[in-house]
């Protein structure tokens, strides 16, 4: 598994992806996963949330190594 999965999955609850998948992409990085359970429609904006705070660290902490 890469680092940046790794930090990803560090950040969510255990067990919630099924699949993850962090690849560069156009000087960011794109993030696929499958769920292991469905989430109701507030799980899912709270996850969302999750993620996108992560994606910022992770970038944040790569751009500050440059």
């Amino acid at each position: 598994m890469s680092a940046d999965a790794e930090f990803v999955i560090g950040r969510l609850p255990r067990d919630l992806l099924a699949v993850l998948e962090v690849t560069p992409a156009n000087n960011d990085f794109q993030v696929r996963g499958e769920l292991s359970w469905g989430l109701t429609e507030d799980e899912l904006g709270h996850a969302n949330r999750i993620l996108q705070g992560v994606t910022d660290e992770f970038c944040g902490r790569l751009t500050s190594l440059r």
